[in-house]
């Protein structure tokens, strides 16, 4: 069964990321102006943990950081290190998708009842090109998650739910307007779209994601990690705010 980590959080990218307290360059150019490393170190000084960031040109690459892998500690941000893509995971399912278009497998204008039949309480109104571009109306899940302050989802962090599970929770809250009327960024949106990419292939879209994109594209370092709440490798520790300023 899917879940809501694979399918809002999925992808992890271990990438150049952070020199703490320095900015590198690759040698095709020079480094990038001493504004950013300060901008980087103000955000630190701020009292986050670290900071970290990649600029490239499409001829160099260019990355900076400040701060440390914990709080508190001293070693430094490996510049090598892992991090969760998050949201970017939409990027790899939406592609996905339009490869299933192209090969006549799919269309946009399916609607989603002819695929997951009963999923949806639509009546045959959300198609595939309104999932993938936020204009479905379907309530996005995680505003209705305790996370104000972000603190109090804490008890829950360790929780797996089920990807039918998550969309059953969304349709509960009632859609935000009709289809195709308006945009509404919602992560229900490619939950749905992960479970079609899965009834469409027969096929997990994590499967789907390494064999289509991962490894034609030689992103070793990019995995899709399921339920596994760990980051192999060197990583930046997160935290979350206690909303009480620490």
């Amino acid at each position: 069964m899917h879940t809501w980590r694979r399918a809002a959080a999925a992808v992890t990218v271990a990438t150049a990321v952070v020199v703490p307290l320095a900015v590198s360059a690759s040698a095709s150019g020079p480094a990038p102006t001493a504004n950013l490393q300060r901008d980087l170190d103000s955000i630190v000084s701020a009292g986050l943990p670290s900071a970290q960031t990649e600029i490239r040109d499409g001829r160099s690459v260019w990355r900076a950081g400040s701060g440390t892998v914990k709080a508190g500690g001293s070693r430094p941000v490996d510049p090598t290190g892992a991090f969760r893509a998050g949201s970017v995971t939409k990027t790899f399912v939406a592609t996905v998708i339009m490869q299933l278009v192209a090969e006549h497998r799919l269309r946009l204008d399916d609607p989603i009842d002819r695929w997951l039949p009963g999923l949806l309480p639509d009546e045959g109104k959300i198609k595939v090109r309104e999932l993938l571009n936020h204009t479905s109306g379907l309530y996005n899940l995680t505003d209705a998650l305790p996370l104000n302050p972000p603190i109090d989802f804490l008890p829950l962090r360790w929780k797996t739910w089920t990807t039918n599970g998550l969309v059953k929770f969304a349709i509960a809250h009632g859609s935000v307007f009709e289809p195709g009327t308006a945009y509404h960024y919602s992560d229900t949106d490619y939950l749905v779209l992960g479970l079609l990419i899965n009834r469409v292939t027969g096929r997990s879209y994590s499967q789907e994601i390494s064999d289509r994109i991962l490894r034609p594209l030689g992103l070793r370092h990019t995995e899709m990690p399921g339920t596994d709440p760990h980051i192999p490798g060197s990583h930046a520790h997160g935290y979350l705010p206690d909303g009480k300023g620490g």
